[in-house]
């Protein structure tokens, strides 16, 4: 006979303890395998009003990042299995995880846990029982994976005709082509019971091409013809690294506490040429920015919680630049740059009242 109340008398959802009903079976290696009915449910779908918490990256960057969640949501319940020696000491929990978002999942519900640790879950709609086996704690098939793409491709294309003369001719053609290209890649992983890691990445290229001409009876002064073609080419990427730990899982005193880290850069591209090869009038800009931001946040209470986050970006609504210019005839014309950082450290206060 196994004694398993010196070590395992205290009711709660810790290593070692239990709460509510159990199932005990004796495994094939000698060991003690323990269900009770704790659960952890990441759904939140009490009458208790959500916080809003604002995105510490929109604070950080001033800009709404589509791979930042803005609520917590969690539609998913995961169950443990506890492992005994034959003394009641606890060796280890296997953890296994019910999709409530997937129809063929959302129901199953603990049966029994064979002498070979398999698991047994029962689903009632279709009147069947399934079987799973324990495997080690890191599955890739476990992990919340979300890839998003997509492409979008523009052409136009404008002709404006000079309202005082009387020709049948476009005084100006302008054609414009514009594509862009946009990836996202998210991923979730429930390491623990308590403790969520995500990963979030982003991609964006975009690239376009604008070509201006003067079929008409525009001249230059100077005799130059000022038709030209302007590329544009921008490419930016952002990485974020989200870690939450579950400090109480009771949906009336729910708690949580986080660390974040952020970083993103961009560079965009800006060339005009003129096209006529008597015109050697030529202008290259080149733009670029980055940002970085760590932070953590600690919720003091189900109603409070303390945030704190530093950072360092470019200042909001500029970039960092560089441009040579050379006129017509080829000279050089002007050069120009523009750096600066800006660095901010705070501490933000929360509160539901």
């Amino acid at each position: 006979m196994v004694n398993l109340s010196c070590h395992l008398a205290k009711k709660g959802d810790r290593d070692g303890e239990f709460t509510g009903d159990m199932y005990v079976v004796s495994a094939s290696d000698g060991a003690i395998l323990v269900a009770d009915s704790a659960k952890y449910e990441k759904m939140l779908k009490t009458q208790l009003e959500n916080r809003n918490i604002i995105s510490s990256t929109i604070i950080v960057t001033g800009q709404d990042d589509p791979i930042i969640p803005k609520n917590r949501e969690f539609l998913s319940v995961m169950r443990r299995i506890q492992r005994f020696d034959e003394n009641g000491k606890f060796i280890e929990k296997m953890l296994y995880r019910i999709d409530k978002m997937d129809p063929e999942l959302k129901d199953l519900e603990f049966k029994a846990i064979d002498p070979d640790a398999n698991l047994y879950l029962s689903d009632k709609d279709r009147l069947a029982i399934r079987k799973y086996r324990t495997q080690e704690a890191f599955r890739w098939s476990s992990i919340d994976k979300v890839l998003t793409y997509r492409y979008l491709h523009q052409e136009s294309r404008n002709q404006l005709d000079n309202p005082y003369d009387l020709n049948n001719y476009y005084d100006f053609d302008e054609r414009m082509k514009y594509s862009q290209m946009l990836g996202i890649m998210r991923f979730d992983y429930d390491v623990t019971e308590a403790f969520h890691a995500a990963l979030s990445s982003s991609l964006t290229r975009v690239n376009g091409k604008t070509t201006g001409k003067y079929p008409g009876e525009y001249s230059d002064p100077r005799g130059y013809i000022q038709d030209d073609a302007a590329t544009d080419k921008y490419t930016a990427g952002r990485l974020r690294l989200d870690m939450n730990l579950i400090l109480d899982h009771d949906p009336f005193s729910y708690r949580e506490g986080g660390l974040f880290a952020y970083f993103g850069v961009g560079r965009y591209d800006y060339t005009v040429d003129a096209t006529d090869i008597n015109n050697e009038r030529k202008l290259e800009q080149r733009l670029w920015w980055s940002v970085w931001a760590a932070g953590a946040s600690y919720d003091t209470g189900n109603s409070m919680r303390l945030t704190f986050v530093a950072s360092q970006h470019r200042p909001m609504g500029y970039m960092n630049y560089d441009y040579i210019y050379w006129d017509e005839t080829g000279m050089l014309y002007s050069t120009g740059f523009g750096e600066g950082t800006s660095t901010q450290v705070f501490i933000m206060i929360e509160g539901a009242f």
